[in-house]
């Protein structure tokens, strides 16, 4: 084979081995099951499966990620948060290597800076959080524009205007910071859509638990 023919081989085949995908297998339809009951050892020995069977599935990554935080925002501990910090740039960089073209590439990169986020205001790290926040923003918005029929959008951008929407006075210098706000029906209303467009998917028990903290927390 000439070298010229092989790079053009290269130049045409590489980014099928360079960029990782997001593949919703069986493995992480019951690994995402499992986190939202909390059933994390279980959760995690699937991770470490997929991980040997399917090394380019950068969903993985992500599932720990919600693993910590859920762990984290739950245990109250310092050091608990030291730790979930100090992994985070690892598993981010991690989502930016995979595909681009995947509406999973922006959301997942936008739901871990979120959940960072809510992490950081729980320990009073507030300049920390407004950093992640600001960067979920950017990141959820800008997957809109470019998946808009994408329905899991509709979880994060719910989740910021009902956040946005009821930011007591003593923290609004955070959305004032970015020059961004919020509507609490608005924010609502995008859950009840991710409700409704998650029935038959893996998201739906996700999609419950959202938004009955909406209606639990804005209309009572």
């Amino acid at each position: 084979m000439s070298g010229k023919l092989l790079l053009i081989l290269i130049y045409f085949f590489t980014p099928f081995f360079i960029y990782a995908n997001f593949d919703f297998n069986k493995n992480c339809n019951n690994t995402f099951d499992l986190i939202l009951n909390l059933q994390f050892d279980e959760a995690v020995k699937i991770i470490k499966k997929e991980k040997q069977v399917n090394p380019n599935n950068q969903l993985v990554y992500y599932f720990e990620n919600y693993i910590d935080f859920l762990k984290t925002i739950t245990s109250d501990s310092e050091s608990d948060y030291k730790i979930f910090q100090t992994k985070f740039n690892y598993r981010f960089n991690k989502l930016k290597q995979s595909n681009q073209n995947s509406p999973y590439f922006l959301y997942t990169q936008a739901d871990i800076h979120f959940q960072s986020a809510i992490i950081s205001f729980k320990f009073n790290d507030y300049l920390l959080a407004s950093y992640h926040f600001y960067k979920a923003y950017k990141f959820i918005y800008s997957n809109f524009n470019k998946h808009p029929d994408f329905y899991q959008n509709h979880k994060l951008i719910g989740a910021f205007n009902l956040l946005l929407g009821s930011v007591p006075s003593d923290y609004k210098w955070i959305a004032d910071l970015f020059n961004i706000d919020g509507d609490i029906n608005y924010g609502t209303k995008e859950l009840e859509l991710y409700y409704l467009h998650s029935k038959e998917s893996i998201f739906h028990t996700e999609s419950i638990l959202f938004l009955s903290f909406a209606y639990q927390h804005f209309f009572t």
